[in-house]
């Protein structure tokens, strides 16, 4: 069984319409998957189907479709989560990603008495380490000393750059990775 997608279409700064189709016999369940998790089951009695996708700006959800219930590898995401403790007469925490040979500033949180903070990277490159550091800041200004770490990204790749020109004598499709 396999499942073909037609062109997707924006209908607004949110929605996408994704068309499928299913060589499986009706009537086929399809399984949509968002980043390797189990979004949504829709059955077609006629083998295709309309799918309204979300993806919000700054966004790069990894949707896939098929038409068995199988065992699904994991997708993993293309941002690192930083998750850390608060520590006592902090007033703000500092993050930043080591880039370029340079420490970049990517965020301040500020303290608001929870004990526990998250913040969430970038879109990462693939198949690259990824090195941060958090730092607490007192309310004279004082920075605690920091507290570093680093992760491999390894993530589904992203999509190559397509450009297809169609002429009545040709169609040529280039893919630039």
């Amino acid at each position: 069984m396999s499942v073909t997608y037609g062109m997707p279409q924006q209908i607004d700064a949110v929605t996408w319409r994704l068309p499928v189709t299913t060589d499986a016999f009706a009537p086929a369940t399809l399984y949509v998957y968002r980043d390797g998790v189990l979004v949504d089951t829709v059955v077609t009695s006629t083998g295709r189907a309309d799918l309204w996708l979300s993806v919000p700006a700054g966004t790069n959800p990894y949707y896939e479709v098929l038409d068995e219930d199988c065992r699904r590898q994991p997708a993993h995401p293309g941002r690192f989560t930083v998750y850390w403790t608060g520590v006592s007469g902090a007033v703000s925490y500092t993050i930043e990603e080591f880039v370029a040979s340079v420490w970049t500033e990517r965020a301040t949180v500020r303290d608001d008495g929870a004990g526990a903070f998250r913040w969430i990277s970038r879109w990462l490159e693939d198949v690259a380490t990824h090195q941060f550091r958090v730092s607490a800041t007192d309310a004279a200004g004082n920075s605690s000393s920091t507290t570093s770490f680093s992760a491999l990204m390894v993530r589904r790749p992203d999509i190559p750059d397509a450009t297809v020109a169609k002429t009545a004598a040709a169609l040529t499709l280039d893919v630039t990775a």
